[in-house]
């Protein structure tokens, strides 16, 4: 009978690849199976019969993605723009039948005539220099009262009835001026100035307008003017201007 083995001479499989690696050896690896495949049927080494003894699988059909399984439509061809033919012109007026008993050629006019005076009338009707006056004296009193909404709601009033009422275009000028709106400033004394042309203090207000938004020869001018027709106060802004200037 063999005694057994001690336990002391046996090594686990851990030692023993511990043993192989401190003395150089690799584990020995074991070899991969390779699969082996059929050959093509146009394989030129392929026996005759060898695939119909196989039963391979038949060959899945590829599947398009789904933005090419269904062709674009073709785009429809661009159509051909005519050219549209011209307008057809309108038709002549139709002649006024004119009676035959009347032979007096002013009988045709007297109609007209007839119908233009209404409108005329009507034209006449809508100004009231009276009132304007009026309004634009109320507006001058409230613009010295310091009133300047009120003055301004009336100087627009009378020009309403009176487009031309240089007093109340005047007022509205000076109400632009004081809030700082230089340019209304200017619009308004330049109609103020055509509406009344002979008046000295219009033609400095204007001047006075002009200097602030630089336009030294126009305000010049108009200080010649008002001197001209008789304001003391005219020299001194004269000689400003010719200051800035030059001769």
């Amino acid at each position: 009978m063999t005694p057994a083995p001690s336990t002391s001479s046996r090594k686990s499989p851990q030692r023993q690849l511990v043993a192989r690696r401190a003395a150089g050896s690799r584990p020995r690896q074991r070899p991969r199976r390779r699969r082996r495949r059929a050959p093509p049927a146009t394989h030129p080494r392929c026996p005759p019969g060898r695939l119909a003894a196989v039963d391979l699988p038949a060959p899945r059909p590829r599947r398009r993605p789904p933005w090419r399984r269904h062709p674009a439509a073709p785009k429809p061809a661009a159509k051909r723009l005519e050219p549209e033919p011209p307008p057809e012109p309108p038709p002549p007026p139709e002649p006024v039948p004119v009676p035959e008993d009347s032979t007096d050629p002013a009988a045709d006019v007297a109609p007209a005539a007839d119908v233009e005076r209404p409108k005329k009338a009507a034209l006449k009707s809508n100004r009231d220099p009276a009132k304007s006056k009026q309004l634009a004296d109320d507006g001058v009193a409230a613009l010295k009262a310091g009133r300047r909404n009120d003055a301004e709601s009336l100087f627009h009033r009378a020009i309403s009835y009176d487009n031309r009422n240089a007093r109340a275009l005047m007022g509205l000028s000076d109400i632009a001026f004081d809030t700082g709106a230089k340019q209304k400033a200017v619009q308004f004394a330049e109609l103020a100035v055509e509406a009344a042309p002979q008046s000295k203090s219009y033609h400095l207000k204007l001047g006075d307008a002009y200097f602030v938004v630089l336009r030294y020869r126009d305000a010049l001018t108009h200080y010649e003017k008002a001197r001209d027709l008789g304001d003391d106060g005219a020299q001194g802004r004269i000689d400003k201007v010719k200051k800035l200037i030059g001769p």
